[in-house]
């Protein structure tokens, strides 16, 4: 019944108990992936910074958690998400909204604003 909850050792402010679920989830999950969980990490803990949340940073680093697994997906640690996006489509349907979401938080945290 809390609005607070220790995911992975940091306290994070959560609406249900299906969020708590999905984050410990992706971060669990993310052992294989350890530039996944570093990113997802650093996220969560940005985001849970009770005094001064850094939202920010947080998507960047969200977003490079997405990168990061684009990237081993396709098996190319030297390509961009947008790139590698093109190619998992090839073998996996994205829908056009999650793609354009990604594609546009990419861009957010690539130029200057989100920087």
């Amino acid at each position: 019944m809390s609005a607070y909850r220790f995911v992975n050792g940091v306290l994070v402010e959560i609406n249900s108990k299906e969020e708590v679920i999905e984050i410990q989830n992706a971060i669990d999950k993310a052992d294989k992936f350890k530039p996944v969980k570093t990113h997802l990490q650093t996220a969560l803990k940005l985001l849970s910074d009770r005094k001064t949340p850094d939202y920010r940073n947080s998507i960047k680093e969200s977003i490079s958690a997405v990168e990061s697994l684009s990237k081993i997906i396709i098996k190319d640690d030297k390509t961009t998400l947008g790139q590698a996006l093109k190619e998992i489509e090839k073998k996996h349907q994205i829908p056009t909204s999650l793609k354009s979401a990604f594609s546009t938080l990419y861009g957010y945290t690539s130029d200057e604003g989100g920087t």
